[in-house]
């Protein structure tokens, strides 16, 4: 494909957009990435444009507005993609007057604010063609405010490939003293200072649970009340709090089972790992976390805030190892045909098509 080309622009764009880049770069799209100073551009592929500037500090960052819309006429862009709140104001700026269409991305269910003039910078300016929203619940508080014909629903990918290394090298889980027969329970969260993510009842849940062979490692920081909550009740040697780790997901093969106990979690990619890698998931049924899952095939869902239901959902599995199995089974089935990132780029690719044809 010739000019005019596509544009993708954020302060910093992580593994899933460089691997939809890559690969709608290789279907043929032209395309150019504009970065800050501190991307690589080695992490693109050989021949992809890669445009860095120094800085992208505000929303209202004029000189990197004015750095942006140069690329923007240079490479004669149609579509422009911005995927933060900061990049979508400086492309909204950046295109003004060039004929280029921008793409938001919408990936939290925070209350927007409509008599906030911020706002405006943003995902209710009326200059945008599209929002790519990552769950159907973002989709439904957006279309209070803008028309429905804007709004796609496109969830983030996941590749079994990116697993791999981790179930061929998994690291070891602890267990206490004793424990010859352990049913390995996991979580990964940085939860400290977020109340929502649900630790506490977690914790709670495994001091309730009375099969001695049941094991919770947490990873991710915590919450100093968090640890005294967690050696203060009867699990308490059973508990074990780990911290953060620089490879979370190398923990996740060496467990049995997952869980998710936030009382507020749009999509998390934790969940995505734990069902690449094989995990049954108890998953807290809220939207967006809900919809990762399939209730009764991949996943239990569970009331939030409820420890006792937790307790009884992580019984449930321990006490029936066949449909753990067949979960964990189902789970790294759904990844593999639902979260294909061949769909993701392919929906892109449906997006650029509609809002500039003949791209």
């Amino acid at each position: 494909m010739t000019q005019p080309g596509i544009l993708f622009f954020d302060d910093k764009l992580d593994l899933i957009s460089r691997k939809l880049i890559t690969r709608l770069f290789e279907k043929g799209v032209s395309i150019v990435v504009v970065c800050v100073g501190d991307t690589r551009p080695e992490e693109y592929p050989e021949g992809l444009d890669v445009v860095l500037i120094p800085h992208l500090r505000s929303k209202l960052d004029g000189t990197a507005a004015l750095q942006v819309r140069r690329v923007v006429r240079a490479r004669r862009a149609a579509v422009a993609f911005a995927s933060s709140s900061r990049s979508l104001s400086c492309l909204l700026f950046a295109t003004l007057f060039t004929g280029c269409k921008v793409v938001g991305y919408r990936g939290t269910g925070a209350r927007v604010r409509p008599y906030d003039p911020s706002y405006y910078l943003g995902i209710l300016n009326p200059r945008i063609a599209k929002v790519v929203c990552n769950d159907a619940s973002i989709v439904e508080a957006l279309s209070r405010h803008i028309p429905a014909r804007k709004l796609v629903v496109i969830r983030k990918p996941y590749d079994l490939a990116w697993v791999e290394d981790a179930l061929k090298a998994p690291e070891p889980l602890p267990t206490s003293a004793g424990n010859d027969d352990p049913f390995r329970v996991i979580t990964v969260a940085n939860t400290a200072g977020r109340p929502y993510k649900g630790l506490r009842y977690l914790l709670e849940a495994m001091h309730l649970v009375a099969d001695p062979t049941v094991e919770l490692t947490v990873i991710g920081d915590y919450d100093p009340e968090m640890e005294t909550l967690a050696k203060s009740g009867p699990a308490g040697d059973r508990i074990h709090l780990l911290g953060p780790q620089t490879n979370p997901v190398r923990y996740l093969p060496s467990a049995h089972l997952f869980v998710l106990p936030s009382t507020r979690d749009l999509s998390p990619r934790t969940v995505r790992e734990a069902m690449a890698c094989g995990l049954p998931c108890i998953i807290t049924n809220i939207p967006g976390a809900r919809n990762l899952g399939v209730a009764d095939r991949t996943a239990r869902l569970v009331p939030p805030a409820d420890a006792r239901s937790l307790a009884e959902a992580m019984l449930f599995f321990r006490q029936n190892p066949g449909v753990c199995r067949a979960y964990g089974a189902a789970g790294r089935e759904r990844i593999r045909t639902d979260f294909s990132p061949e769909v993701y780029a392919e929906r892109y690719l449906e997006i650029i098509r509609e809002t500039a044809p003949g791209t």
